[in-house]
């Protein structure tokens, strides 16, 4: 059996999506309505400036959105008319716990704010790049998931570049999660990993937590069946 390999996440892009189970039809007020959500929730932790809020003008429903932009940087919060958009780009590791109490005030404060609108499914897109040390480690792993067919196919004339790749769906139908792990282009010693998550029969009334918790474990498994495992065993 072979052992798990250990990686430390040097950079992480985390995209979520919140999409609601009847879009958002009344847009009156509604920028208003969500510039106060985020200053009530975040104003006090984050100072949260006016000129981090932002509007796209528009004729068409479904590309009104109201935006806060994260100390004004790339990293933003967004309202649309069917769904709340989170957008973290470029995060290293001690960024990530902000990330997860910015979501966490916002999904659960999200209720209060706006008590018309019933959360539906969520997609989650995690990409990472993993450091196991070594070049030679990136080899090595990545020779577990060869191909043998692809040297039979072209012969010497091409270079067989390996990565892993599988989607894996409940029985019952409340997720399915796809993952691919190749490469970094990033860093030598690297591997980038990307998760695909989504997850569709969530109560209305479960917290931000409750989900997270169902992310991070199914990401988790994922990650160890094709056996990789983090240096933070709490994670």
């Amino acid at each position: 059996m072979v052992a798990n390999v250990r990686f430390k996440v040097v950079r992480e892009n985390v995209h979520v999506q919140l999409y609601f189970k009847r879009p958002l039809f009344n847009w009156n007020e509604v920028h208003t309505r969500f510039f106060e959500m985020i200053y009530d929730l975040l104003g006090q932790r984050l100072n949260v400036q006016p000129s981090e809020f932002s509007t796209n003008p528009t004729n068409t429903l479904g590309e009104a959105r109201a935006k806060y932009n994260v100390y004004g940087g790339g990293s933003s919060v967004s309202l649309l008319a069917d769904r709340i958009a989170f957008e973290f780009p470029s995060l290293a590791p001690t960024e990530l716990p902000i990330v997860h109490e910015i979501m966490g005030k916002v999904h659960d404060g999200f209720r209060d704010h706006f008590s018309e609108i019933e959360q539906g499914r969520v997609e989650v897109q995690d990409y990472a790049h993993l450091d196991i040390g070594s070049q030679e480690a990136v080899n090595t792993f990545l020779n577990r998931f060869q191909v043998q067919g692809v040297a039979e196919a072209f012969g010497s004339g091409v270079i067989n570049v390996p990565s892993a790749k599988f989607t894996v769906i409940s029985e019952d139908g409340s997720w399915q999660s796809a993952i691919t792990v190749e490469r970094s282009q990033m860093q030598t010693s690297a591997l980038f990993g990307a998760t695909q998550l989504s997850l569709h029969k969530f109560t209305p009334t479960q917290s931000y937590l409750e989900k997270a918790g169902v992310v991070f474990d199914i990401t988790k498994r994922c990650l160890l069946a094709v056996g990789l495992e983090n240096e933070d065993a709490a994670t």
